[in-house]
């Protein structure tokens, strides 16, 4: 194939089942932001485990069919899995009815790792099986996963090499997704210039990810600037929320006068990120879930220009050049005093806006594609 032919190259007519473990409009979108692009040239059957309904529920549009599976309204543990199990034959009749002409399911695409028995529920030796690999959440389903697809997509180093050494299936690095489209403007980028007040943010889900006790010395030593918690306030765990004090944590910080806490769509982050100085990234790493993930809120940032402070995430030491990495509350005072006094120069800032784009939704997609239309059963 030419060098201009394969960059071309689009899968197209395939019919493709998504099991989501996560609700469809979740912060965190880049399970929804996948199947978006997937389903502009083919048939998406999508299995939404979080958007559990009182009855079964199918809405179809272009290219896209949304299963929302019947909640288990007894109330009752002991009947779950019957209703999972009850949830996936229907399913399974659904996606078999739907292409009752063809009968041909091309791909299962995974994200969640414990997702992985949806493989066995639709059998054929010829169905390609994908693992999305993005995150570093269940070890045990993990190295099930990746020892049962046929193809393993990781969207960082840390993920890529891990995958490497447990599985003997191919695994490809693609780029993280970062929606450019949303973001994408014609402004030149200037320097940010010091000042004596600025504004410190925080975007996307707020949960017991966070480092509670980071923040708090970090607003209580800075009474002076703004600091801004934007996104879903999530209980996500009801033992980690506890854990980690979740509520408790969260309304200490709504006290303090210079704390503003919000949530709205992607146009009212980017008004927030426009009047922003420093996006922070204030991740609890004693979490393995934590350290070893990829923010896509780094590439919000990076596109935007700001300078960036984030605890110690394995991946971002890639970026060590543009990012201050530490867990030390003092080091981040003296981070932000530094742009206080010395602002953010363009240059900076135009590197950033680069590896933003160079992460976008369609280069990742693009990549995926390739390496679906090119590969070859054994």
């Amino acid at each position: 194939m030419s060098k201009s032919k394969f960059h071309q190259v689009k899968i197209s007519g395939y019919n493709i089942i998504f099991p989501l473990a996560i609700a469809w409009n979740q912060c965190a979108d880049f399970q929804k932001q996948t199947v978006e692009h997937i389903k502009k040239r083919n048939n998406c059957f999508v299995y939404l485990g979080a958007d559990k309904s009182f009855f079964f529920k199918i809405k179809k549009s272009h290219n896209l069919l949304l299963f929302y599976p019947l909640t288990n309204f007894l109330k009752l543990k002991i009947f779950d899995k019957l209703f999972d199990q009850i949830n996936l034959l229907f399913f399974n009749f659904v996606v078999k009815w739907q292409l009752k002409n063809t009968k041909c399911i091309n791909i299962i695409w995974l994200f969640n790792s414990e997702l992985n028995y949806f493989f066995k529920i639709f059998k054929d030796e010829k169905i390609l099986k994908i693992y999305d690999f993005v995150d570093f959440a269940d070890l045990k389903n993990i190295f099930n996963t990746t020892k049962k697809a046929n193809l393993i997509f990781a969207n960082s180093t840390i993920l890529y090499q891990f995958a490497k050494t447990i599985s003997n299936n191919k695994v490809v690095l693609v780029p993280q997704g970062f929606d450019l489209k949303s973001f994408s403007n014609d402004k030149k980028l200037k320097p940010i210039e010091p000042s004596t007040k600025i504004t410190i943010s925080y975007i996307g889900s707020i949960n017991f990810r966070l480092d509670f006790p980071l923040l708090q010395k970090l607003i209580q030593n800075n009474p002076q600037h703004n600091f801004i918690f934007w996104g879903p306030i999530e209980y996500l765990n009801k033992n980690l929320d506890t854990i980690y004090n979740l509520e408790t944590n969260i309304n200490k910080l709504k006290k303090y006068k210079n704390v503003q806490f919000g949530h709205s769509d992607r146009n009212g982050v980017i008004k927030v990120l426009e009047k922003t100085t420093i996006g922070i990234i204030p991740y609890n790493t004693l979490l393995d879930f934590n350290r070893n993930c990829f923010p896509m809120k780094l590439f919000e940032y990076f596109y935007m220009g700001l300078p960036v402070l984030s605890t110690k995430i394995e991946e971002l030491y890639r970026y060590k050049n543009i990012i201050k990495i530490s867990n030390d509350s003092k080091e981040w005072n003296k981070y932000i005093n530094k742009i206080m006094r010395n602002g953010w120069p363009a240059q900076k800032r135009i590197i950033q806006r680069e590896l933003a784009k160079s992460n976008s939704w369609q280069k990742k997609i693009k990549k995926i594609e390739e390496e679906i239309y090119n590969f070859n059963y054994k």
